[in-house]
């Protein structure tokens, strides 16, 4: 029998007997007493601190209204992610017919200046009814303009990081291939104002009619699946050739994480049935290019599109690349976000019990800076002791690569991405990289004990302790970042 199951069991007398004998035991077979019992302690809060369809036991597939109270009847029938057929669309009209539910009750419920779940399920049921129906003409592309999706650039934080960040690349790549006086960029009146060095001297529209139409011969559309195509439906309506960035499919995959909100729903719905339009796409990465061909392959009656490329933005491209090992002694950073699938906790669980027994151990954590009361909480949930995690501020560039420089290992541990950008920035930074398991990281660093179970706080664990400070390992990873080849997005979206 263990020693740690012994304990208790015992007598306090002989508990205090065998806690002095386990301090005088060698200190590997003593920290690993520490962590077996840190391991059980922490397993038991991870059910009610990450969302069960993540540890592969999601919950019934149940779509509702967000608020409670005089809501409508729910629009059944009209929310399948792959098929809007006859029945559905006349179950559509019929309940936006039924409108324009604008009762007392329910204005009082609308116009509480937090969401308006009524107004956006019209909205995406007629976006839905209106790309599935086929137009008396089709438009003619007699112009020679290219229009260009900008709505994602005017958030400036947002334009920086992410979406935003390939967005940027491929209106740098269209504006050097047909010049402002042809590049056209489609921006809403109600979000900031463009930054100058983006939008250069281009022409901007709020919205395309079927008389305006016309002028274009390409769409760039750089964010489909996080803005409505409501502007866009002539276009999409056949005779312009348009061009789709994809980056993931992650609410498709888990659909009762995000997708329980009718909202939620329609509009993603709506999403896809406007990216079954467009006629070439490029992916960040061959997982989602996968993905992104399965999706319409199921999809009876969309045509294949002419092309299907994986591309990333020339600041990513590390054909060149020739970093060292930092080999940082700083502290242990968790690459995170405010997503749930970010699986911070679950992060924070497997380094906390990799560094069990420790006198001190210094975590910082990524990605969530309006967090940090929850990562204070999950610490303390990870068995840390109070003041070992933290949470960073918002970074510039230059201070996460020297965050990343300084650590002792980064820790991705999410359980799914499309392209997973702080992998490509620790290995960048010479920093040595535990990801979780997932296609995406598999992608981009081949197989190894540096690939933990984001599930499982054991596996991870045992893949940091494996890895920490190893510089051997960073060598690994960087070269197989630069056997990673791929096109670059400016030039894919010039061609």
């Amino acid at each position: 029998m263990r020693l740690a199951d012994l304990i208790p069991k015992a007598s306090g007398f002989t508990k205090h007997h065998l806690r002095v004998a386990r301090q005088r035991l060698p200190t590997p077979l003593r920290k690993a007493l520490i962590r077996r019992q840190h391991l059980k302690s922490v397993r038991l809060n991870m059910a009610p601190l990450i969302d069960s369809a993540f540890l592969a036991r999601p919950g019934p597939d149940v779509v509702s209204w967000t608020k409670q109270g005089a809501m409508p009847p729910l629009p059944i029938g009209t929310w399948d992610l792959l098929d809007f057929d006859s029945d559905a669309r006349l179950a559509a009209q019929e309940w936006l017919m039924a409108g324009p539910y604008d009762s007392d009750d329910l204005l009082e419920l609308r116009t509480d200046n937090v969401d308006d779940e009524i107004g956006r399920v019209e909205s995406a049921l007629r976006l839905r009814l209106a790309i599935a129906a086929v137009p008396e003409q089709a438009i003619q592309a007699a112009g020679d303009r290219v229009l260009f999706d900008a709505r994602s650039l005017q958030t400036q934080h947002f334009s920086l990081r992410g979406i935003g960040r390939f967005a940027r690349s491929a209106l740098i790549g269209a504006r050097e291939a047909v010049g402002d006086d042809r590049l056209v960029l489609l921006t809403d009146p109600g979000l900031d104002d463009l930054p100058r060095d983006i939008s250069g001297s281009c022409e901007q529209v709020a919205r395309v009619t079927d008389r305006t139409a016309s002028r274009f011969s390409v769409l760039v559309q750089p964010s489909p699946m996080t803005l409505t195509a409501q502007p866009l439906v002539p276009l999409l309506h056949g005779g312009v050739h348009c061009i789709a960035l994809v980056y993931d499919f992650i609410p498709f995959d888990y659909p009762t994480v995000y997708l329980g909100s009718v909202g939620d729903r329609l509009e993603y719905a709506a999403a896809l049935d406007c990216l079954r339009a467009y006629d070439a796409f490029v992916c960040i990465s061959e997982t989602t290019r996968a993905e992104l061909v399965a999706l319409l392959s199921a999809t009876t009656g969309t045509p294949q599109p002419t092309s299907v490329a994986v591309a990333w933005p020339d600041d990513l491209l590390a054909h060149d690349l020739a970093v060292t090992p930092s080999g940082g002694r700083g502290p242990i950073v968790i690459v995170s976000g405010n997503d749930p699938r970010k699986n911070t906790f679950g992060a924070l669980a497997a380094v906390g019990a990799a560094t069990a027994g420790d006198d001190f151990r210094e975590v910082v954590v990524v990605g969530v800076p309006s967090l940090g009361s929850h990562v204070h909480h999950w610490s303390l949930s990870a068995a840390m002791r109070l003041g070992e995690a933290s949470t960073a501020g918002y970074l510039s560039d230059e201070e996460l690569h020297d965050l990343l420089s300084s650590a002792s290992v980064v820790v991705v541990d999410s359980f799914a991405e499309g392209l997973s950008l702080p992998v490509i920035e620790a290995i960048r930074a010479g920093a040595t990289v535990v990801a979780s398991d997932i296609p995406a990281h598999r992608e981009l660093l081949g197989t190894g004990t540096f690939l933990i179970d984001p599930a499982d706080p054991i596996s991870g664990s045992r893949g940091i302790r494996k890895h920490l400070r190893r510089s051997a390992t960073h060598t690994l990873q960087l070269q197989r970042l630069l056997a990673h080849q791929h096109a670059s997005l400016e030039a894919s979206i010039a061609a």
